[in-house]
């Protein structure tokens, strides 16, 4: 399973993951989002490559910057950089038009 490490650097914040025993390094603001898979959390990249870590989604979401962030419901973390829209289905519309559910208490 890939291993999530985080490295500070003063102006952003990089991310390594474990993958075939080489790590990968990228940038959080590279993370389009972030899905859960019970005890695993799946990060979905802009360039559509995807890694699986074994971190829940509460303990990703709390080593990613607080304001770039969204906690849609109880599976997806989004950057909000990437939301383009709101459709009627109660789904945020990322780039690449991947459709996220909003949970009722998060629509505002």
């Amino acid at each position: 399973m890939n291993k999530l490490e985080i490295t500070q650097n003063i102006s952003f914040k990089k991310l390594g993951v474990l993958h075939c025993n080489t790590y990968i390094f990228f940038e959080e603001t590279d993370i389009l989002y972030c899905s859960a898979d019970s005890n695993y959390t799946d990060i979905y990249l802009c360039n559509e490559k995807k890694y699986r870590v074994s971190k829940p989604l509460a303990k990703v979401s709390k080593m990613l910057t607080q304001e770039i962030f969204l906690r849609i419901n109880q599976s997806y973390l989004v950057n909000h950089n990437f939301i383009t829209g709101f459709n009627r289905e109660k789904c945020v519309v990322l780039i690449g038009e991947t459709e996220l559910k909003v949970s009722t208490r998060n629509k505002s």
